[in-house]
């Protein structure tokens, strides 16, 4: 199996160097966490019990997502339960990503329903319920000290929100429905600037990660009524939404078309197509998968390294981050669920290797740490390279090389002093490793995926 993930990453593995000016949002959405908690979940690293999200942060998280709905029932995912979770969001020095769904329940691009609350408001009044709610939830957010520093106004919003005052596509597709639909969303955009002023960023979030045609046509129609926003954010499931080719193409065309970095919002793939109770996973056959990423911890790690590299690959710097959906959404027996071959951690509760895959500025064990300001030229050859043969390498000044292996263990670490370096690579197995490199200020410069073959 490592053969096989090791072949395919050589067509990644000589990219460009993974290297930023800006932060690298590593993110997870955790919105089903207090839930889980509550039925008992555990979780594990390394076989220690520990919280979820400092499991997550030590493997390189620096963001959480939540979602929040109007008036939901039970009050999940409503103002108050986003107010707590967002405390311990804070309390994790974590940044904070916060999803408006603008309904009462799920909103995508099958569905946006209007808030209950919201049912029979003419448009004007609708309009300004959307900024009034939306400034009084940030409010809420900066009175108690816990800032989100993103902001999505809708969720998969490629439809449209609100129907069917704000609907757009299919009989929808006009110009008076593409002004009414940028007229809602310029209110969102109004109440978070109301309220927590020009700090905030602003994303607007469809599901096209894959289709650079539908990325063009959303983003064609809302460009034209001057909409005022900060980041595009897309969703990517690759048994969805298409090859990794068609994710470089959807990015490509939203960085460069639209002059906006992009983060990709959701992400998510399968570390098994084994099933642990009585729901039907949304993901369960082999003709679902990537050919050469298997459904195993290998290869949802190396699916992750893919789909990062690719974000890192956007040109300008303008890839800027990517959010796994639903990391902790395990199958416990108190809280069955489809999507528990897709979470990071196992069936047991235990890590997986794909959580230290989501940022590549991090090692663990390590603090995070800002990348360096400017980029630095990351090279390593030969890759694949034969056991027992020399790594060559280069990077600016002195520093030190770690080398972890595909489960995120430390494997070896070695000073380096001069460019080209030197590593001797007999003493590690076959297998995929991630070397990082570091300046002697223990910073990372950057990191590249490795195959060492038989």
């Amino acid at each position: 199996m490592y053969r096989l993930v090791a072949i395919l990453l050589l067509l990644t593995a000589v990219r460009p160097a993974l290297s930023q000016t800006r932060p690298f949002h590593a993110c997870g959405d955790m919105s089903y966490l207090d839930e889980l908690e509550a039925v008992g979940a555990r979780f594990f690293d390394g076989g220690v019990q520990k919280n979820a999200m400092t499991i997550l942060k030590d493997h390189g998280m620096t963001m959480v997502r939540l979602r929040i709905w109007h008036t939901p029932d039970g009050g999940r995912d409503g103002l108050d339960a986003t107010l707590m979770m967002a405390k311990r969001i804070k309390a994790q020095n974590l940044d904070l990503m916060l999803d408006f769904h603008y309904s009462d329940y799920w909103a995508d691009p099958g569905k946006q329903y209007k808030p209950a609350a919201w049912t029979g408001l003419n448009f004007t009044a609708l309009r300004d319920s959307v900024r009034t709610y939306t400034a009084d939830v940030i409010r809420a957010l900066m009175d108690q000290g816990t800032p989100p520093e993103i902001v999505q106004i809708g969720n998969e919003t490629t439809s449209g929100m609100l129907w069917d005052d704000g609907r757009v596509g299919g009989s929808f597709d006009t110009t008076s429905q593409w002004g009414r639909y940028a007229s809602l969303t310029k209110a969102g955009i109004e109440g978070v600037r109301e309220a927590g002023g020009t700090d905030i960023d602003i994303m607007i979030h469809i599901d096209r990660g894959g289709d650079p045609n539908g990325v063009r046509w959303f983003f064609d129609n809302l460009m034209a009524f001057n909409v005022d926003f900060d980041l595009i954010g897309m969703s990517y499931y690759p048994f969805w939404h298409g090859s990794l080719e068609d994710l470089e193409a959807a990015l490509s065309i939203a960085s460069s078309r639209y002059s906006k970095p992009v983060m990709l919002a959701e992400i998510a793939y399968p570390w098994t197509l084994q099933w642990f109770d009585s729901q039907h996973n949304f993901v369960g056959s082999q003709d679902q998968l990537i050919d050469g990423y298997p459904a195993s911890p290998e290869g949802q790690r190396a699916m992750m390294e893919a789909i990062v590299q690719r974000v890192l690959d956007v040109p300008e710097q303008a890839g800027i981050g990517v959010c796994y959906w639903s990391p902790e959404l395990w199958a416990i027996p108190e809280y069955p669920t489809a999507w528990e071959n897709l979470a990071i951690f196992d069936d047991k509760g235990e890590v997986l290797p794909a959580a230290s895959a989501l940022n590549p500025f991090f090692s663990v064990g390590m603090e995070v740490e800002a990348p360096y300001p400017t980029p630095s030229l990351l090279d390593i050859y030969p890759n694949p390279v034969r056991q027992g043969q020399s790594l060559t390498g280069t990077h600016p000044g002195p520093g030190t090389v770690q080398i972890f292996d595909a489960l995120g263990r430390h494997a070896r670490t070695a000073a380096v002093s001069s460019e080209p370096w030197q590593l001797d690579t007999s003493h590690l197995a076959p297998g995929l490793y991630r070397i990082s490199l570091h300046g002697v200020d223990g910073r990372m410069i950057g990191s590249r995926i490795i195959s060492i073959l038989p």
